[in-house]
Order: structure tokens, then sequence, then C-alpha cells
């Protein structure tokens, strides 16, 4: 099959990983005063553990930051499958946790029950999605969203 025919071109999967330093810097810019707003609010509630749930890609995410998170942060963190917290939620959260809910689509999964069931706890939520609608769960139900506005057309 050739590139000119597939669902997810490889070729576009490269142009996609080669761009990745740009596209950090670009929503590191974008989010940056959202982002140290946020940290100062983690700081305040003297947040100790951090959870983030996602399903597939966004969870992939998650489990590539949590040394990030502990070296850098020095707090926990536990990257959690969506259904695994929707189904039997964690032990130990309370108002120093802080959770991030990530679904980059914002469409109808498990990860909706995920942020309903971390909304109903004492947890710091913060939605993380690409999909900026107002009527998209991960924007209209937390306290506070992060939009990094990400793409792709190649491989997840």
């Amino acid at each position: 099959m050739s590139d000119d025919t597939a669902m997810m071109p490889i070729s576009a999967t490269r142009q996609e990983v080669s761009a990745q330093p740009q596209v950090m810097a670009r929503v590191l810019a974008e989010l940056g005063p959202q982002i140290n707003e946020l940290a100062a609010a983690m700081a305040a509630r003297q947040i100790s553990q951090v959870l983030a749930s996602g399903s597939g890609d966004s969870w992939f995410a998650a489990q590539a930051v949590q040394l990030a998170w502990e070296q850098y942060a020095g707090v926990v963190f536990v990257p959690l499958q969506a259904y695994e917290y929707a189904a039997y939620g964690r032990p130990g959260v309370d108002a120093r946790t802080a959770h991030f809910v990530i679904s980059s689509s914002g469409r109808p999964t498990t990860t909706w029950d995920t942020l309903d069931r971390a909304l109903a706890s004492e947890a710091m939520v913060i939605g993380v999605t690409d999909n900026p609608a107002e009527t998209n769960p991960f924007v209209a139900k937390p306290p506070i969203a992060l939009i990094p506005h990400g793409a792709k057309v190649g491989w997840p």
C-alpha cells in the first residue's frame, strides 16, 4: 500500500515525529501562562500526588511523563488506564491530589466516566484535550482545562 492511499501514512508519521521539538515549543509558549497559574495553584494546595488517566495514546502519554514528574516536581505520579480508575477509583485521593484526565478527542469513552469520578473526589481535576469545543466535557466540566491543539495524520 502506498502512502497515497494509506489511512495513516508513514511519511506523515516521520514528519510529525521530527516536528515534535517545534510543536512542544509552540504549546509551551501558548499555554505557558496557564501552566504557571496551574503550578502556583498546585503548590498552594501542597499537591503531593498526581494522577493522570486516559485511554490509548492518552494513557501512553501519561506513562511517558511519570519519571519527569517524580524527578523534577518531587511528587508521586501514577498513570492510570481510564477504565481502571472509572471502575475502581484509587485509594488515597484527597485534596492534595491533582488528577489530569486526558482525552485528545473528547469523544465518549470510559474516560468520560473517569472524569466524572475524579470530579466527585477532593482532587484538583485538570482536563487535557485537543478539542476546544464548549460541549467537550474535558473543557466544560473541570475547573481547569489545558488545550494544546494537537493533531495527527500519521500513526498513533
